[in-house]
């Protein structure tokens, strides 16, 4: 289900952008609920934060979230 791989991304996410840990939030939203596999969706920041919307703008931090999105989708997927 979606529920663990959303756990997964949280864990990943969080190790990735030091952001403030807002936890994972179970809603029924249209793009994730009309789907036949599991989804998430990943927010990793808000551009109202200063302090957010400096990081991901920062190619450093952009290149380590994408490492993190793809260590958390192999976890996930057992490889």
């Amino acid at each position: 289900g979606s529920l663990p791989l959303a756990q997964i991304m949280h864990k990943y996410l969080i190790a990735g952008t030091g952001f403030k840990d807002n936890g994972v939030r179970t809603k029924s939203l249209h793009v994730t609920r009309e789907t036949s596999m599991p989804a998430v969706l990943l927010e990793v920041g808000y551009l109202t934060n200063s302090g957010n919307e400096s990081g991901m703008y920062s190619e450093q931090l952009q290149d380590k979230l994408a490492r993190e999105i793809v260590a958390g989708i192999k976890e996930y997927l057992g490889l």
